[in-house]
């Protein structure tokens, strides 16, 4: 795992996470909570990866980084939907901004 090439997939199955987001629209959640799951998943990605580099006390594996960065992108995906947000726009928006200062 450590070390994986650099190369992106489009997220597999947007309609899967489409489906995540209408299921917690639907019983209610609001944005407020969303924005506090996204911020415990990225919390969970840190202690995956403090595990797995040796930093913590209890030792990890490498594919627990990678499930935790998994959730994380599937929540990240979640939480633009239930916001409005064009995640892939603001993406490609991103990356444009990142090229145009010579950081790619």
């Amino acid at each position: 795992m450590h070390g994986a090439s650099l190369l992106f997939r489009d997220v597999p199955d947007k309609s899967a996470i489409a489906a995540i987001a209408e299921r917690l629209r639907a019983r209610g959640y609001s944005l407020d909570v969303q924005m506090l799951c996204l911020a415990e998943e990225a919390g969970e990605v840190i202690q995956a990866y403090r595990r797995a580099a040796g930093k913590a006390r209890t030792p990890g594996e490498w594919s627990k980084v990678a499930e935790e960065l998994a959730d994380m992108v599937i929540v990240s995906h979640v939480t633009a939907l239930l916001a409005g947000i064009d995640l892939d726009a603001a993406i490609a928006a991103k990356l444009d901004a990142i090229k145009a200062r010579g950081g790619i």
